[in-house]
């Protein structure tokens, strides 16, 4: 562009980066930001207790926030009367000024944030993001909430529009607010909360983003007019403020969203020798459902996602949201890991005689891998001369269903996963596992080692454990019972498993490799009479990030030349998306650089890498070989990586060519070797069993006799 009153050869771009000394576009518009930023300062705001005129002090706000004052504690009642002669606590008249005020300086100024409450002190909201949870409905006729007229017959303690599930309270996280000095967790499992109905907005960490800036006024119509005068919804939580940054609220599922759009104008002035100043002329905020990522409107974790993509927030606050809200389907999890965090584990006592080898939902434990049970059950056979009893117990089922006693009848055959069976998949029940033939349901473990009072009822086969029965024969409604644990009475002198976590048990270590650890099942590593029992967890070792179980040792990389060799007894390859194998990994981030040598679901080994930290996972499948379990061995030399497979430990083929890397590829100076599983699903374990597996460092090629080294 050039302009006529421009001198020869110079731009009207060339003319104005002269005028605000910039000499290229990126310093202009640095200086151009400062300018606004300069406006945005000297524009008019508006004080935060403008909007209920209630004081100044800020203690009307305060008790607001809380679930207090009037606004929250009040329902219209006909049973006593204003001075008028009318309904007495109408909402829509206690809370008129909010209407007022929307109508007016919402849409079309600058609201102060409220920092002098706790509840949004930004120095300690370093999410940039705000919520509001609701449990009550007062006001009818507003097609929001189950309150109707009259008032005071169908008003009394009534529910918001239910959009999310409430997991956990952490009571310390609301005391900024509270000032309870609470300590402990409130727990709600099962939808136990009731209608709970959750709002809130984010903003950039960009003081001069308009999501910023205008945090404020999206605050008021999330709070105070779109759910609280428009539809009448109010309280809080307990043991929560009922609106404050995410860091103090509830643990829930999803949160709907509400973002701001804005126009703005300004005006530039050119002061000779000072350069440039502006000021804000117009104003205009609407305010609209959130637009998230992937298209996932009305959320406020999309929403997170967006910014995080635009670059408006960090990666710790995008992930510091999802421990807040953690998806549909995952209280449980979350509630969970919530608990393990500070130590503590649901669980029952079952006895020194019962050995728990699983558990589901806040009962998880990574069941016991298929060798791991059958050395469990032929001890519980051994125990009285039977096949064995296992317990299930489970935490909220009826009174008839908390504890099941499964009493064996007849011998496991090989083909009969038991297990799994009764945890996930009834479908391999045929001619194996019927009841009455091969099995009987008792109440009492006296009654099932005695034989006496089984269950009379028809089981369903084809559904989940306990199929329907009852002990009385009447058709039941336990069998998806969710929070259940799984015990065998294997007899108090069973020698258990050593389960290898965080400590280095003979040299290994297991971790739970994941994004997010709150979601998704666990796995577990369990080791007895030099084999290693690994139950995969997540459900993919793949794409730019992993979610799998790892049992490792950690490594000296000065060489760069490693071997690493086992022999897999068994794994889960009913599941074609099932992996189980050799690992070599730069760190123990989810995205972390690795090379891995696998047997999957359909019995072939195979190779993938990740050539750097995030990249994309490539493959290199072998031929599928429907061959009984074998050794596997990856070897790396330099930049060279070779898989074998071997039938004996001693005759070993290469099953794909040699793969070759960069210099830079598994460069760090120490690394993480061991054995990956990982399920084909959130629910659907993994299994595998490695015994004689040795991790050595140069030397070992594959025409040297099978390792010998202690596991």
């Amino acid at each position: 562009m050039r302009s006529a009153d421009c001198p020869q050869g110079r731009s009207a771009e060339d003319d104005f980066w002269l005028q605000i000394d910039a000499n290229n576009r990126t310093t202009a518009k640095s200086i151009i930001h400062g300018v606004c930023g300069d406006a945005f300062e000297r524009a008019t705001e508006i004080a935060y207790t403008d909007i209920a005129r209630e004081g100044t002090d800020y203690e009307f706000e305060r008790e607001y926030y809380r679930g207090g004052t009037y606004w929250n504690d009040e329902t219209e009642t006909n049973y006593h009367k204003n001075v008028e002669g009318g309904a007495k606590n109408v909402l829509k008249l206690g809370a008129r000024n909010v209407r007022y005020f929307y109508n007016t300086f919402a849409q079309r100024s600058h609201v102060e944030w409220p920092d002098q409450l706790s509840n949004f002190d930004s120095g300690t909201c370093t999410t940039s993001a705000a919520m509001c949870c609701w449990p009550r409905d007062r006001q009818a006729n507003d097609a929001n909430g189950n309150c109707n007229k009259p008032y005071d017959e169908n008003c009394y303690n009534k529910d918001p529009t239910d959009n999310t599930d409430l997991c956990y309270m952490d009571l310390s996280k609301g005391n900024l607010s509270t000032e309870f000095g609470s300590s402990g967790t409130v727990v709600f499992p099962h939808d136990g909360e009731g209608s709970v109905h959750c709002h809130g907005f984010a903003w950039a960490n960009d003081e001069n983003d308009f999501t910023n800036r205008y945090k404020a006024n999206n605050l008021f119509f999330v709070s105070m007019y779109d759910h609280m005068h428009q539809r009448g919804y109010v309280e809080n939580i307990p043991g929560a403020p009922m609106c404050a940054c995410v860091e103090q609220m509830p643990t829930v599922s999803r949160s709907d969203c509400t973002q701001v759009d804005v126009e703005e104008k300004f005006k530039f002035t050119y002061h000779p020798f000072e350069h440039f100043s502006a000021e804000i002329t117009f104003i205009e905020i609407d305010f609209n459902a959130c637009q998230g990522l992937y298209d996932r409107n009305n959320d406020l974790y999309a929403y997170m996602g967006q910014l995080h993509k635009d670059g408006k927030v960090t990666s710790d606050q995008y992930a510091s949201l999802s421990k807040v809200l953690v998806g549909n389907q995952n209280c449980l999890h979350a509630t969970r890991y919530h608990f393990e965090e500070r130590g503590l584990m649901y669980g029952y006592d079952a006895g020194e005689e019962y050995v728990q080898v699983a558990g589901k939902y806040l009962f998880h434990q990574p069941a016991y891998s298929l060798s791991a049970f059958n050395d469990v059950m032929e001890s519980a056979a051994s125990l009285r001369q039977d096949f064995g009893i296992i317990l299930r117990v489970c935490s909220y089922c009826d009174t008839p269903h908390k504890f099941i006693y499964y009493k064996r009848l007849t011998a496991i055959p090989s083909g009969l996963n038991l297990l799994e069976n009764l945890l996930y998949d009834p479908a391999d029940y045929i001619g194996s596992n019927i009841h009455g033939i091969d099995f009987a349901l008792f109440s009492t473990h006296e009654d099932a080692v005695s034989g006496m009072n089984p269950w009379n009822c028809t089981y369903a086969h084809g559904f989940l454990f306990p199929g329907f029965c009852t002990p009385n024969g009447e058709s039941g409604n336990n069998h998806v019972a969710q929070n259940v644990a799984f015990y065998v009475n294997a007899g108090e002198a069973y020698e258990d498993f050593i389960h290898i976590g965080g400590d280095k048990t003979n040299g290994w270590a297991s971790k739970d490799i994941a994004e997010f650890p709150s979601l998704g099942s666990s796995g577990n590593s369990l080791l007895k009479d030099g084999v290693y029992h690994v139950t995969g967890s997540g459900n993919k070792i793949r794409g730019h990030s992993d979610r799998f179980h790892y049992l490792y040792e950690t490594i000296d990389n000065t060489a760069k030349e490693i071997t690493v060799v086992a022999r897999i007894e068994t794994t889960s390859d009913d599941y074609i998306g099932t992996k189980s194998g050799l690992m070599i990994r730069e760190t123990l981030d989810s995205n972390a650089a690795n090379a891995f040598a696998y047997v999957d679901g359909n019995v072939r080994v195979s190779f993938q890498s990740r050539s750097s930290a995030g990249s994309r996972t490539n493959f290199v499948y072998g031929e599928v070989k429907r061959k009984p379990y074998s050794w596997i061995m990856m070897t790396r030399k330099g930049t060279k990586f070779r898989v074998y497979q071997s039938d004996d430990g001693i005759n070993w083929e290469m099953t794909i060519p040699e793969q070759n890397f960069p210099d830079s590829f598994l460069n760090s100076q120490k690394l993480y070797v061991g054995m990956a599983s990982q399920s084909d699903g959130m629910t659907v374990e993994n299994y595998a069993s490695y015994s004689r597996s040795s991790i050595m460092l140069c030397g070992m090629s594959p025409e040297s006799p099978s390792p010998t080294a202690s596991p």
